[in-house]
């Protein structure tokens, strides 16, 4: 084993300090400040540890004696084992946006660090810190060892230092994930502002980032009146080159009341009928969906649904999709009202009538009476609990798949080990997706600049992973260090299953199983939506790095042998 591999690379470090500058190292689960001291502990450069197919980040900090403008760095290609290119790293710019409220009692107020703008700062004040953000891609291709690169930093065209970069690369590749990852961006349905891009560019440069992020659970969002299907499966084509496995079909959706079923229930279908000539752009925009009486379907409503389910399935079957897509039609329905509750088992077995294998989800905690006509249970993390707990073993043995979401994970102002432990929690509790936040891009929707304006709702950046450009000169989608570190816990997950893997096929190795035990601790319940007092996950980095570490460690050792 090579000296890199030895330890995990330290949280922080100071790297140089000269009379222009001081330059230091960071994790990327350190939220680096303006004012932060540099650290006292010394390292000979930047440095972190990577599977092959692996996304890994490390900060480099600047601190500089005097004012700076025109920051620039660059990356030399790096040598090792074999050579990798300069483009396996990106250089970003961490900013800051303006925090005025705390989301809870662990939070704060003040700048906090979170885009991550390809566009570095147009200046920099004495003694105050800048981070770049460097993310290195690891290539399946790459061969194992210790690779070394130098990031060149300049101010105003002139070499203001020089910082070491090592990469040590794991005798390993990640597996595709088994788990579901489902998200939406708001923004990707219609131009930026301050840009000139189409709408179909930006919706493609979004879903793009999503996917690149583990996101790979979507549904097409084109359909257009009187085109028939043809849009349809053009964005399906897109969705399936940019990654997306798995496909949320549309059939139309419930217009609930505070989560209850109406009494005068419509089900929205305008879009989809119209899309395959069903319906013309006059036709109304949704259907009554119960009788006169209420005791039953209207029958127009049952005829046109079951003939949208009929044709829906068949088109999905001939596009060899359809045992990868499910369907879902109400949003979080109270289960505890008997009304909705009667009637959402009624549609279910609808559906489920009219087509037996097509799959369908609902997105709330199991309950006994829909188990038997529901395939996927999206839970939300505050239904885990009694009396879901059995529902949802009961619904395991029934066959289904149990989700969750959890809407106030990423919180710019709490720790980033909130978001990073994450999916060590859908590990622990052995779920086999996740939604990606309701929503990674709320500013679309609600017209606010989260460069300046963080709250939303009560949580600062709940539905903003993705930041829309400042001005003409850039390009969105601009991400976020949240979302960076959510596809670094994804990447912790693949880890894991791969880990679990080798386990199966070597049951005598206690190291291994210790390690899987071990993992079970990072966060053993799920963290609180509302109650943000309570941190039942690591917040030390290290000791999260330190795990990996061990676990990479005896990964390549059995893999290799």
């Amino acid at each position: 084993m090579s000296a890199a591999s030895a330890a995990p690379p330290p949280e922080k470090a100071t790297i140089l300090d000269s009379n222009q500058v001081a330059v230091w190292s960071a994790h990327s689960c350190v939220k680096v400040f303006p004012n932060d001291s540099p650290p006292t502990q010394k390292a000979d450069a930047a440095a972190l540890c990577a599977a092959r197919g692996e996304t890994e980040a490390v900060q480099i900090v600047l601190r500089p004696k005097q004012a700076l403008a025109g920051i620039a760095a660059t990356v030399s290609d790096f040598d090792g084992p074999t050579q990798l290119l300069a483009g396996i790293a990106t250089v970003r710019w961490v900013a800051y946006v303006p925090v005025k409220q705390v989301s809870g009692p662990k939070g704060g107020t003040g700048l906090f660090p979170d885009p991550l703008p390809l566009r570095a700062p147009a200046d920099i004040a004495a003694g105050q810190n800048q981070a770049a953000w460097i993310t290195m891609r690891v290539p399946s291709s790459a061969a194992a060892g210790d690779y070394r690169a130098r990031v060149t930093f300049t101010a105003a065209g002139a070499k203001l230092c020089e910082v070491p970069l090592v990469l040590h690369v794991w005798n390993f590749e990640l597996p595709p994930t088994a788990l579901k990852v489902m998200a939406s961006a708001r923004a990707g349905l219609r131009p930026e502002r301050n840009t000139n891009s189409s709408t179909e560019e930006t919706y493609h440069r979004y879903i793009r980032n999503m996917t690149d992020h583990g996101v790979n659970t979507l549904g097409a969002h084109v359909l257009q009146p009187g085109q028939g299907w043809k849009p349809h499966d053009d964005e399906i084509a897109f969705l399936k080159s940019a990654g997306v496995r798995n496909f949320i079909m549309d059939l139309g959706w419930v217009k609930h009341e505070r989560h209850r079923w109406p009494v005068d229930a419509q089900w929205e279908m305008r879009n989809v009928l119209a899309a395959m000539g069903a319906l013309t752009r006059e036709s109304p925009r949704s259907l009554r969906i119960a009788n006169e009486a209420g005791t039953d379907f209207d029958p127009k409503f049952r005829e046109t649904l079951v003939g949208l389910i009929r044709q829906s399935v068949e088109h999905y079957r001939q596009l060899g999709i359809l045992d990868h897509s499910f369907v879902r039609f109400i949003d979080e329905p109270l289960l505890e009202d008997q009304r909705t509750l009667d009637w959402v088992v009624r549609t279910s077995k609808l559906i489920k009538e009219t087509a037996p294998n097509l799959r369908v989800m609902q997105t709330r905690s199991p309950v006994p009476a829909l188990i038997p006509v529901s395939d996927i249970w999206s839970a939300h993390t505050d239904l885990w609990g009694p009396p879901y707990g059995a529902h949802i073993e009961a619904a395991r043995r029934a066959g289904a798949e149990i989700w969750v979401y959890h809407n106030s994970i990423t919180l710019i102002d709490y720790s980033l080990m909130r978001v990073r432990t994450f999916a060590w929690a859908l590990w622990r509790h052995r779920v086999t997706g996740a939604g990606a936040w309701w929503d990674l891009t709320a500013w679309a929707m609600t017209g606010q600049n989260p460069w300046e304006d963080t709250l939303y709702g009560p949580w600062n950046g709940g539905g903003v992973l993705l930041y829309p450009p400042r001005d003409k000169d850039e390009q969105g989608p601009i991400d976020s260090i949240r979302w960076e570190v959510w596809r670094d816990s994804l990447e912790d997950h693949r880890l894991l299953e791969l880990a679990a893997s080798l386990a199966k096929q070597h049951p005598d190795n206690a190291e291994l199983k210790r390690l899987l035990a071990e993992a079970d601790t990072v966060c053993p319940t799920w963290p609180g939506v509302r109650d943000l007092s309570i941190e039942p996950y690591w917040t030390d980095p290290m000791k999260l790095e330190s795990l990996r570490h061990r676990t990479c460690e005896i990964v390549e050792r059995i893999a290799n042998n």
